[in-house]
């Protein structure tokens, strides 16, 4: 949190990955969110848009995501 843009956490886990993300949220921090399989495919175009836009500074990605989605392509530009 200390350094600037977006801090990606991978993580193969996805009931680990929800429960670290309600705890970002419980600890008030709110620029966080999570792609995986948990996520509608509406949740997650829009993740990856607020991704583009800078709106997280912590996003946690199953490793299957790097894959199936657009996320090291626009990883690469932040």
């Amino acid at each position: 949190m200390l350094h600037p843009g977006v801090t990606v956490v991978v993580d193969p886990i996805n009931s680990l990955m929800k429960d670290q993300f309600d705890k970002l949220i419980d600890n008030g921090i709110t620029k966080a969110n999570f792609i995986n399989s948990f996520n509608t495919k509406d949740e997650r175009e829009k993740n990856i848009e607020e991704l583009t836009e800078s709106k997280y500074l912590i996003l946690l990605v199953s490793p299957e995501r790097f894959q199936i989605e657009k996320i090291p392509s626009f990883i690469g530009k932040l």
